[in-house]
């Protein structure tokens, strides 16, 4: 039975395909190879007839019998007994390196037209027959035959034209190549094309002939695929009744492009003109048509005086000035005037590489583009040389307003003033709030449905405008002009309303949620000019001014066990100041500068200085109802610790396990105490005892725990009854926006509008299209309600030691490089055959399975028992542990996945000769308490503490560590910096160091790296955890998936 390799080599418009004979290959040693002088017969080629036959065998009978046979002459790395057989499918490597040098050889080839060829490629599976095996370049050419079709179906395609010879144009149908697709698909793959591809004798074999050649195949087999699907549609049968005599140009081309014949008859005037309209239709829809070493720039010059703009009294004034320009590609900062384009050109000879067009052409040509969308410009279409035009500060505003942008889009560079595009002052509104009256400062009860009064004041920057500066710019009535020195874009017709807003003799009432929401919820203000500024007087005035100087700084409650530091005392002062006027709080400083503590001092505050309205003195003070607190189970212990700690006075009930009190009898135990400690779990299940009290205050503890806004325990817990609500967490958006919705909606309802709103408004815009106005505005909606400090912040002191974070990179083992290419295989191979949902579940298993393997190979193979040797990640933490145990330190090891817990405890207790302290899911409250404070006691017989990432990585303390190891990654990095953060927190007196280990050349090692680019959303949003992974195309995922050469150890 023949053992054969197939290869397809696409050459101008066809795939050739041939193959290589095993048997042959193993008698290689025995043949000797003829003179080098002249291109032999390749030794190992399949004859024709062999060829059709094992096409056949492999799924394609049909196009095995009717395909042309031919010849091709390659160039292949050759020593005296021949060409060098075809080994692997790496990408740039095989057929075409090695040692010898290069030799022609003559291959046997059938040939594959563009239709025949995307058949071939798309319906026949990658190995039918056991015997017959796809090179690299078969699967190449799958690949982009698959790309074909998706754009195909995504709409991707334009009608096009080309000149294919002088006097010669064709229609044809484009592949659109955007800058998204030539980054993230053809690019890849071109720079993965396999060396046999690039082969053919006579080519250079650079990294051009690449894009050259997937080009080609985009190209011709797009156009052929197009036109075989309109072959029966009734548009080509109508078209091609018609008589082309009688068509003109436009509809010849329209005509060409449905019917066999792509040629575009006409005079040579009239294939130019149709050559130059239908370039430049293309062209807006495909910036690829236009890449060539040189672009078109228009430069805006404002006028150069100094006055506060045009003369009043001569609007047309002129002064203003556009340039044109080409700029070169290449080298940026080559900038050639248009006079200089000529000369330039004669010294050089430089043409633009795609379009034989001369530099002059395209310069001339792109100005009767610019033209269509910039009118003022049509003065110049004619001109020899397109150099400069007088503009009016009418049409100056225009072109900075409306034509730039459809110029970017045009590839076509625009300058403009600098002025323009930085952080320029606005004519906009500021809105000013003070309490509804004298006597609101006794509405705080009602939070955010406080009322309020405010009105509309009109500001450039920081400057005030009167009644009276609005009128002369209403009267000036021109988009741009000069204020202080400085130019304003300016909107007469929106100045007119806004002067109407500001001769309203009366102010306006609404709730507090209402005019944050209307000024900070929609751009544009009532008179459609920008919000710029909320101004407040009263109480409100400490609600909105920056940091803490407007609302009084409290000393600790002499009650309170403990010293808190400045910041501290800043969070508490502004936790009550929020709580006094009814107002949700979140505190959302780092982990490690201490929520917890910052919330017992309240607690014990207003004890002994309630807000006013609770009690005229001490001595006659009702008492002061009790706090609930919801918390993960697994802090549950800590909670109790630290108020038995920080607040001994404060009575305690925790509301947990299976003999706590439910009905009445729960109901009169929290009358007798002061705090309550529940978890988020009972919210719900227990809903209905913990809603028979009416609490003083609901407290979040990691209250990222209700971002799914739909969850059982989200909603339990917004519908609970508490006077005031305070949220803590150091992630208030872990992954998503709407998280942060969730969270505000508990603390402040309606100040974030419905979660429809929300995300219609804010959520979509700034996670697809990183909105940064947006960002802003929702960003000052939220200010006065949330106070985060970080840990490198001047005004916090904590004086942590240095944080050292490092990555250890590690080699797979032998047996893991096996499973993992087995696994990315197997799993790339029905990812590509799957969509939707499925796609995405799909995905992440295989992500799942890689780290698996990754970790350890027992992992992945469900074994109980694991050896460190058969693991590169586990043989270098066994010598790291060993290290740190030697040195008398402490370490916590971190990891996503309990099984690899098991694996780990029983490697390093034997590795140490001692017992692993392991805290996982489900390890019971009691067991929890006793392993964290076993550890934080420092016994030597407990130096390690393994941990599982979710449940060990909140709300502990565990400064005892000087050292970190995350095992295996989570790909976000808000949550591994949680984990961390158990040992580099307050407390912390030691150096931390935190080890993150990744296999080199994996997924875990690309993944690292793409993320370490995308740290920006809460600071920076990145998917669901490892969901933002699913997005990534098939491409993208097999080069995330693939395992480089660097991976396996030796």
């Amino acid at each position: 039975m023949i053992e054969v390799r197939l290869h397809a080599i696409w050459t101008r418009d066809a795939l050739q395909v041939w193959g290589e004979d095993f048997q042959a290959l193993r008698a290689r040693a025995a043949s000797p190879a003829g003179a080098a002088d002249s291109a032999a017969p390749h030794p190992f080629a399949l004859p024709h007839e062999a060829l059709r036959d094992v096409l056949g065998d492999a799924g394609a009978p049909l196009l095995a019998g009717e395909a042309p046979a031919a010849h091709l002459t390659l160039r292949l790395p050759s020593d005296e007994r021949g060409p060098h057989p075809s080994v692997g499918s790496e990408p740039g490597r095989g057929l075409i390196e090695g040692e010898g040098g290069l030799r022609d050889w003559v291959v046997p080839t059938l040939v594959l037209g563009p239709l025949d060829a995307l058949d071939w490629l798309t319906t026949t599976a990658p190995s039918v027959v056991s015997t017959v095996f796809s090179a690299a370049s078969v699967q190449f050419w799958r690949r982009c035959a698959r790309l074909v079709l998706e754009r195909v179906a995504r709409q991707r395609f334009v009608p096009d034209l080309t000149e294919t010879a002088p006097g010669r144009i064709e229609a044809l149908w484009r592949c659109v190549v955007d800058p998204e697709l030539m980054r993230t698909q053809v690019g890849p793959l071109a720079a993965a094309i396999p060396a046999v591809c690039r082969s053919v004798a006579g080519t250079t074999g650079g990294g051009e002939v690449g894009i050259e050649l997937v080009e080609s195949f985009l190209r011709v087999v797009t156009d052929a695929f197009i036109r075989r699907c309109l072959a029966e549609d009734d548009l080509a049968e109508a078209v091609r009744d018609r008589s082309r005599g009688d068509m003109s140009a436009e509809l010849r081309w329209l005509t060409a492009l449905v019917d066999g014949a792509s040629v575009v008859q006409g005079t040579s005037e009239e294939q130019r003109d149709l050559l130059e309209r239908v370039r430049g239709w293309v062209s807006r829809v495909d910036p690829a048509w236009g890449r060539s070493p040189f672009r078109t720039l228009l430069r805006l010059h404002a006028p150069s005086d100094d006055g506060d703009g045009a003369d009043p009294e001569e609007p047309a004034a002129r002064d203003w000035r556009l340039t044109i320009h080409l700029q070169s590609l290449e080298a940026p900062s080559l900038v050639l005037d248009a006079g200089g384009v000529p000369d330039y050109e004669q010294r050089t000879g430089r043409l633009l590489r795609r379009s034989g067009e001369s530099l002059l052409e395209r310069l001339r040509s792109d100005v009767r583009i610019a033209a269509r969308h910039f009118p003022p410009l049509s003065a110049l279409v004619d001109a020899p040389l397109p150099e400069s035009c007088a503009l009016d500060v009418h049409e100056a505003h225009q072109f900075l307003r409306r034509a730039m942008p459809m110029l970017a889009l045009e590839g076509i560079g625009v300058v403009v003033p600098s002025w323009w595009t930085a952080r320029r002052p606005q004519v906009g509104l500021s809105v000013n709030l003070r309490p509804a009256s004298p006597e609101a400062g006794a509405a705080f009860r009602v939070g955010i449905e406080s009322l309020v009064s405010f009105d509309w004041r009109l500001a450039v920057g920081d400057r005030e405008l009167g009644a009276d500066d609005v009128r002369d710019l209403i009267r000036r009535g021109q988009p741009l002009t000069r204020i202080g020195g400085e130019w304003i874009e300016v909107e007469p017709d929106a100045l007119e309303q806004a002067l109407d807003l500001l001769s309203r003799p009366h102010a306006e009432s609404a709730t507090l949620a209402d005019v944050l929401r209307h000024t900070f919820y929609e751009e544009r203000g009532p008179s459609g000019l920008p919000v710029l500024d909320v101004r407040a007087t009263g109480w409100l005035g400490g609600l909105f001014a920056e940091g803490s100087a407007t609302f009084e700084l409290m000393s600790p409650p002499e009650s309170f066990a403990g010293t808190l530091r400045p910041y501290q005392v800043r969070g508490l002062s502004w936790l009550a100041f929020l709580d006094r006027h009814g107002l949700g709080a979140c505190l959302a400083d780092d982990m490690g500068l201490g929520k917890t503590i910052q919330l017992i001092a309240l607690l014990l505050h207003e004890r002994v200085a309630t807000a006013p309205g609770d009690h005229a003195g001490a001595a006659d003070a009702a008492p002061v109802g009790p706090t609930l607190i919801i918390v993960p189970m697994s802090v549950v212990g800590n909670w109790q610790h630290e108020l038995r700690r920080f607040a001994p006075s404060l009575r305690v009930l925790v509301h947990h396990g299976l003999e706590r009190l439910t009905g009445e009898a729960f109901a009169q135990e929290v009358a007798r105490h002061d705090v309550v400690i529940s978890t988020y779990g009972l919210a719900h299940r227990d809903f209905e005892h913990l809603d028979r009290v009416a609490w003083r205050r609901i407290v979040l503890d990691e209250a990222q725990n209700i971002k799914n806004p739909g969850a059982k325990q989200s909603v339990a817990v917004r519908r609970l009854r508490g006077e005031r609500r305070v949220a803590l967490t150091g992630t208030p958006i872990e992954n998503r926006l709407g998280e942060l919705w969730s969270i505000f909606d508990f603390l402040n309802p309606s100040l974030l509008g419905t979660i429809g709103e929300f995300r219609r408004v804010f959520a979509s815009p700034i996670e697809r299209q990183a909105d940064a106005r947006r960002s802003a505005r929702l960003r000052r909606l939220i200010r006065p309600f949330l106070l985060r400090r970080g840990k490198t912040d001047p005004d916090v002191d904590v004086d942590l030691p240095e944080k050292l974070e490092m990555t250890v990179f590690c080699n797979l083992t032998r047996e893991q490089a096996l499973l993992y290419e087995r696994v990315t295989s197997q799993m790339l191979g029905q990812i590509d055959e799957a969509g939707g949902i499925r796609r995405k579940g799909l995905i992440l298993t295989a992500i799942l399975k890689l780290k698996q393997v990754c970790n350890h190979p027992a992992q992945f193979l469900g074994e109980t028992r694991g050896e460190s040797e058969r693991s590169g990640k586990c043989r270098r933490i066994v010598e790291m542990v060993e290290e740190v145990v030697a040195e008398g330190e402490r370490a916590l090891i971190f990891t996503q996945f309990r099984r690899m817990g098991d694996l780990l405890e029983r490697m390093l207790a034997a590795a140490l000769d001692r017992p692993i302290l392991f805290l996982h899911g489900g390890t019971p409250e009691p067991r929890r308490r006793e392993l964290v404070d076993r550890f934080q006691q420092e016994r030597e017989d407990a130096p390690i503490l393994l941990l599982s990432l979710k449940a060990g990585g909140v709300g502990l303390n565990l400064t005892a560590a000087s050292h970190v190891f995350h095992f295996d990654r989570w790909w976000n990095p808000a949550v591994e910096n949680q984990a961390t953060d158990r040992a580099h927190r307050i407390g912390q007196h030691r150096k931390v160091q935190v080890h993150k280990f990744i296999c080199v050349g994996t997924l875990e090692e690309r993944i690292d790296a793409m993320l370490r680019h995308k740290k920006d959303l809460a600071d920076a949003i990145i998917g669901s955890g490892e969901d933002w992974l699913t997005e990534l195309s098939t491409e993208g995922l097999r080069d995330l998936f693939r395992l480089s050469r660097e991976a396996v150890s030796d």
